[in-house]
């Protein structure tokens, strides 16, 4: 009795979850039971493509992958699509070959992909702490060092004409 080799990963993007199933095949990816060449929005299709065209078509050639999407909007499915299916030739390569399929790009994709391809959430944007500096103007406590003389105002430079009242005594 042979059993065969399998993986089930998830992606997820907002409420929308795809959860794909990797076994060893001949290179068919169907999604929701539909070939991933009828994917739609036709625009988003190139998105859904981006593991295959990082990992190469050699990677998928061997495997067979069925995604079940459900839950969010189109193109929240279409990105959880996308990270189900790169999570799930990475981790049949990695479990039954020891490798990867991406080799160095795993830790750095290519420029033009996102750092969301692998992991659930993006990182966290960690900036360095501003100098005193580069703080706003209205943070310190020093006096303004703006170049206008103090007390001008633009209805200044108009001059004011009394006006007289407009009853008679």
């Amino acid at each position: 009795m042979s059993t065969s080799q399998s993986v089930q990963t998830f992606g997820k993007k907002k409420t929308a979850t795809a959860v794909a199933f990797c076994k060893d095949g001949k290179g068919l990816i169907r999604i929701n039971g539909t070939p991933i060449a009828l994917v739609q929005p036709e625009i988003l299709r190139y998105k859904v493509y981006e593991p295959i065209l990082i990992a190469g078509a050699d990677a998928f050639s061997k495997l067979d992958i069925r995604v079940r999407v459900t839950g969010g909007g189109h193109t929240s499915q279409v990105y959880a699509i996308r990270q189900a299916l790169a999570k799930a030739v990475v981790a049949f390569y990695a479990k039954y070959y020891g490798k990867t399929p991406l080799g160095s790009y795993m830790h750095h994709p290519f420029p033009f992909c996102q750092r969301n391809l692998l992991a659930n959430h993006p990182a966290p944007q960690t900036l360095p702490p501003l100098s005193l500096s580069e703080k706003c103007s209205f943070s310190t406590t020093e006096p303004s060092s703006s170049l206008t003389p103090d007390g001008w105002n633009p209805r200044n430079l108009v001059e004011r004409v009394p006006v007289p009242a407009s009853r008679n005594r």
